[in-house]
């Protein structure tokens, strides 16, 4: 399971490296798509290791149990909370035959500005 957790954690980095600073905007490259979904948390993964935070939740999504990733470590949902996510689809073919086609999930809580 941990090596899931890392894989769906790097799968979320360039959604998250896309957002404006302190808010819900993303920026969608040629063959990516972003949507919006809803789920019930199933189950919660959390580690904390030297202050680095990581969290994410379990909910199924067109029938399939998914690990929607937390990349601001900033939400506290419980089992039984509905969460609102992104989902994101890569088409990384457009721009090279030998890559694949992905699908990323996460939610990004932003704290407001100082």
């Amino acid at each position: 399971m941990n090596r899931l957790m890392i894989l769906l954690l790097l799968g979320s980095v360039p959604c998250f490296l896309s957002a404006q600073q302190n808010q819900a905007r993303f920026t969608a490259g040629p063959g990516t798509k972003i949507t919006l979904a809803t789920g019930i948390v199933e189950k919660v993964f959390k580690l904390e290791d030297d202050g680095f935070l990581f969290q994410a939740y379990q909910v199924k999504y067109k029938n399939a149990e998914i690990v929607v990733n937390d990349l601001t470590s900033l939400t506290n949902y419980k089992m039984g909370d509905k969460i609102t996510f992104r989902v994101m689809k890569s088409d990384l073919t457009t721009s090279n035959p030998n890559l694949k086609k992905m699908i990323t999930f996460n939610v990004i809580k932003f704290l407001p500005n100082p």
